[in-house]
């Protein structure tokens, strides 16, 4: 954790990248030191990033992990729309541009997605968010902040029994309904989005014992 020290030592790298043999060290430099720069208090503007951003694209080297990393940081610091459009190009390049292209980032694509749902979700590009928030789920399928937020999306407090019945099917391909595990995740979640014509729908789908279950497990975490 020698910030000052790492900083000053990325700092001489990139002034000397064309000595870097090999365009996956290069490659790999570039992404790591956005990672440092976006990941912590040391990127002081928007111009710093980019600096090291098109320096990569001078070099050829923007991994999507580079794109990961500046979009990140751009939706972070209110440039949702331009961090949106590096987010989407992280998965343009991961998806086919070069064969050793990788994904690091902690949480995989799966992390990928879940950033552009809330940055799609901001923009009021609803259906784009839903489409990412989809992707997200199903790659995994317990984020709970991604579902959260998507069934804030498709849901209301007045109890609209027709959008919840939509919103089980839509939930029906994503989770098993027959498994406690699955329904008592969904229940929580659609409680926590204050979407309770759903949670009734899924209550419903409930064993006795599962619901004898889930009481005892409210009880314990002070709820009821």
């Amino acid at each position: 954790k020698q910030f000052d020290a790492a900083q000053e030592a990325y700092h001489r790298v990139f002034e000397n990248v064309e000595k870097v043999r090999g365009e996956e060290l290069k490659e790999n430099f570039f992404a790591n030191f956005l990672q440092f720069k976006c990941s912590s208090c040391h990127c002081e503007s928007q111009e710093e990033a980019l600096d090291i951003y098109n320096k990569a694209r001078d070099f050829n080297c923007v991994s999507p992990d580079a794109e990961y990393w500046m979009g990140k940081w751009l939706s972070d610091n209110g440039n949702v729309q331009e961090g949106a459009w590096h987010l989407e190009q992280a998965l343009i390049v991961l998806e086919g541009s070069r064969e050793n292209a990788l994904l690091t980032i902690p949480g995989g694509i799966a992390k990928v997605y879940q950033e552009l749902f809330e940055a799609k979700r901001s923009l009021n590009q609803l259906q784009e968010a839903v489409r990412y928030g989809t992707l997200c789920l199903r790659a995994e399928p317990f984020d709970q902040g991604t579902l959260t937020g998507l069934l804030q999306l498709f849901g209301n407090e007045q109890g609209d029994a027709r959008t919840a019945e939509a919103s089980l099917g839509f939930l029906s391909k994503l989770y098993d309904l027959s498994r406690a595990k699955d329904k008592f995740f969904l229940v929580k979640i659609s409680e926590e989005a204050h979407f309770h014509a759903l949670e009734n729908c899924l209550s419903a789908l409930l064993s006795q014992d599962e619901k004898a279950f889930l009481q005892e497990d409210l009880k314990k975490m002070g709820k009821i």
